[in-house]
């Protein structure tokens, strides 16, 4: 293959790349054994092609600073006991590169 081939084979290779784009997917089974389904195209996820934000988590730590008056009063840690993500929830998901794992980023609020 000549110098020209190899140049041209690299352009359509790389038109070819599929963007990875956040999906909503709905929770289909709870912890421990987690599933989620896609809503675009009703693939279930399973926990073993799952890695979660530690906000959707049981045992979750999350700091903050209370103001009383426009002061700070104190500072504090909260510690939520239960998993923020439960049966019938939507999330938002972010397949990794190569689509086998899925990356569940946060709870979906509708307002």
């Amino acid at each position: 293959m000549d110098g020209y081939s190899k140049i041209a084979k690299l352009f359509r290779e790389r038109e070819n790349v599929v963007p990875l784009k956040i999906e909503v997917a709905t929770v289909i089974a709870d912890f421990p054994d987690i599933k989620l389904m896609l809503d675009n195209n009703k693939i279930v996820l399973d926990k073993d092609e799952l890695l979660f934000s530690s906000a959707v988590l049981k045992d979750h730590q999350r700091e903050y600073v209370s103001k009383y008056d426009g002061r700070l009063s104190d500072q504090r840690t909260i510690i939520f006991k239960d998993y923020n993500i439960k049966l019938n929830d939507e999330v938002l998901v972010l397949p990794l590169y190569d689509n086998q794992k899925y990356f569940v980023l946060d709870k979906v609020v509708k307002l």
